[in-house]
């Protein structure tokens, strides 16, 4: 089914990183039910838009030169645009962190969370630590250290939930809690990082930091700030957009439902799209100086067609009375939303660590102009949707553009590759037919025959079970036949 046999390495390696995303992930998860009894709920709405804030300003803040780190043939150049980027973030961090401060009243009341204006005097540091983070994270990508670099996510998970236990049982912090928690871990895992290229990259800290130097090295890597810089702005909008035009169109109750919709869909991509991501963009910029960028794409289209067909068709077929059985009736909408959605999401799921390959290619207007058409989009379904007051078809419009959007941007980068768009798509279906069939039919006579949510419900987790059994024995083989 995976077929996997010249590229043992970039399975190994998306093994060690999402291992560590993974537990990650389920730290997180497993703390839920506890912060949730310690905080009250507006102390995470301001939390959520502390988070927001700083998130999508540390994104920008080394003005993306950190996506360059891998792209170099010298680890010397690698090295000076590290530094760079060091240099630029902490200079974003000290002017936005000042500005901030200083307007913090306006901008809190802007935000609609006026109660976290003297919480917006840590948005500084917390800049200073994502973005150093994003610097040394790729960094380390470079040089492989992918069991390094899961072993730091799962001590940012952990730190980052005790604190926030800590301090809710200790001092009663509220939002003040949250945040603390969150840069004590970010700061935590930097530490990991940190300790790491001082013990394995000592010699690098000789090296003569030449203004000219860096310099030329800005100019022939400008694209990023040109074009990737405001492509992330863009993208990041885009996925803030939908919940506040839904409010605004309909209610907080369908802006909810598309919420808790999304974050399920999404969760593929947080625990596995991320890891496969990030070793995609070290292997790929590595084949690409190689011209061998064809076979990794074929081996990656195919990986998460596997891992992502499957659950997208149980989803499409069975996510109502998923949503019934496991969260409860009133959450039943959500999950016609993501049965309307599942498609996209699996072709989003696709090509969204391929799309590195417009960086590892230095054609970052294309992303750019990409970002912009899905924004566009977006906006404009959810605006038809308004119109004609339709949730639902609002969101029937958003999938099928995000379906043409993310679609064309596979085929794309797929181009971009050595591989003809026709070869792609056969790629889509490199799950094994059987699976496929089985999946279909059972889903389809138990809507059929009209049985209970329940038994859709247990249908659905007893084949996500057994193919995910299937899919584990298979990595088990791979990782022993790599070791042999």
């Amino acid at each position: 089914m995976l077929k996997i046999q010249s590229s043992n390495r970039f399975f190994i390696d998306t093994l060690k990183l999402g291992a560590g995303t993974t537990i990650g992930q389920i730290l997180i998860a497993f703390s839920a039910p506890i912060l949730s009894r310690l905080y009250l709920p507006e102390a995470f709405g301001a939390f959520a838009v502390f988070n927001s804030l700083v998130i999508t300003l540390s994104m920008i803040s080394g003005l993306r030169y950190e996506l360059a780190i891998l792209l170099p043939h010298d680890d010397r150049d690698g090295f000076h645009l590290l530094n760079l980027q060091m240099l630029l973030n902490l200079s974003f961090a000290l002017v936005f962190g000042v500005l901030i401060g200083v307007f913090r009243h306006p901008l809190a009341s802007a935000l609609g969370r006026p109660d976290l204006a003297n919480l917006l005097w840590w948005s500084g540091f917390a800049i200073l630590l994502f973005g150093v983070f994003n610097g040394m994270n790729y960094w380390n990508t470079r040089f492989r250290r992918y069991k390094m670099v899961g072993f730091a996510r799962i001590v940012d998970s952990a730190v980052m939930t005790l604190t926030q236990i800590a301090l809710a049982v200790r001092l009663n912090l509220g939002a003040g809690g949250l945040i603390a928690g969150l840069l004590i871990g970010k700061a935590a895992e930097n530490s990991v990082h940190l300790v790491t290229i001082c013990k394995e990259d000592r010699h690098f800290w000789r090296l003569e930091n030449r203004w000219q130097h860096s310099k030329a090295l800005m100019h022939k890597y400008r694209k990023f700030p040109q074009f990737n810089m405001w492509a992330t702005l863009l993208n990041t909008l885009s996925w803030q957009a939908p919940a506040l035009l839904l409010t605004a169109m309909f209610d907080l109750k369908v802006a909810g439902f598309y919420a808790i919709g999304e974050r399920v869909i999404r969760l593929p991509m947080n625990v596995i799209g991320r890891a496969i991501a990030q070793v995609f963009f070290q292997q790929g910029a590595e084949a690409h100086r190689t011209g061998k960028l064809r076979d990794i794409f074929c081996q990656t289209v195919r990986m998460l067609s596997v891992l992502g067909l499957i659950p997208t068709l149980i989803l499409s077929l069975a996510g109502r009375d998923l949503f019934t059985v496991l969260l409860g009736a009133q959450w039943a909408e959500a999950g016609v939303y993501v049965q309307i959605l599942s498609i996209w999401a699996f072709i989003w799921f696709l090509s969204s660590p391929l799309s590195t390959i417009i960086t590892i290619t230095e054609k970052q207007e294309k992303s750019l102009l990409f970002n912009i058409l899905i924004l566009s989009t977006r906006l404009i379904s959810l605006a038809v949707g308004g119109l004609l007051h339709s949730a639902r078809l609002a969101m029937l419009i958003f999938a099928l553009t995000g379906i043409f959007s993310y679609g064309w941007l596979l085929l794309y980068t797929g181009t971009e590759s050595g591989v003809r768009p026709r070869t792609t798509l056969k790629l889509l279906l490199a799950t094994d037919w059987r699976w496929i069939v089985f999946t279909v039919l059972s889903l389809s006579a138990l809507h059929l025959f009209s049985l209970s949510p329940i038994w859709m419900c247990f249908a659905a987790i007893a084949i996500l079970g057994a193919y995910s059994l299937t899919i584990a024995k298979q990595l088990t083989a791979t990782v022993r036949i790599s070791r042999s």
